[in-house]
């Protein structure tokens, strides 16, 4: 059986971890954060190596917890989390050469599309 590749947020949600052929890489999302695309069908993450301009959404690490997933069937990266004991969830396509970039700052979670 063959595991599509997938990825997730440290705890502390400093650090993205791609989860790929039974290997994990690690990810730091502070500075200009990581590249999240398609491969082949595969997700994928790269550093970052400059600010990336876009929409941009912000996801609060003050108040509430977060985490990342892709979601194979819908073909996007999606982040759900906790904020006051709500949940919260975005879904954001990859399919078409689309990407996405994640960084953190002082206090939020940053996707830009």
């Amino acid at each position: 059986m063959i595991m599509a590749n997938t990825i997730c947020l440290s705890t502390d949600m400093q650090t993205l971890y791609l989860v790929a052929g039974g290997n994990v890489s690690s990810f730091p999302l502070a500075g200009n954060g990581v590249k999240i695309n398609l491969d082949r069908g595969n997700i994928t993450a790269t550093g970052a190596t400059a600010p990336v301009l876009g929409l941009q959404t912000t996801f609060s690490t003050a108040r509430g917890q977060w985490t990342v997933f892709f979601d194979d069937t819908a073909v996007a990266l999606e982040i759900i989390g906790i904020i006051d004991m709500e949940v919260h969830r975005a879904s954001y396509p990859l399919s078409g050469n689309q990407s996405v970039n994640l960084k953190i700052t002082a206090t939020d979670i940053v996707v830009t599309q």
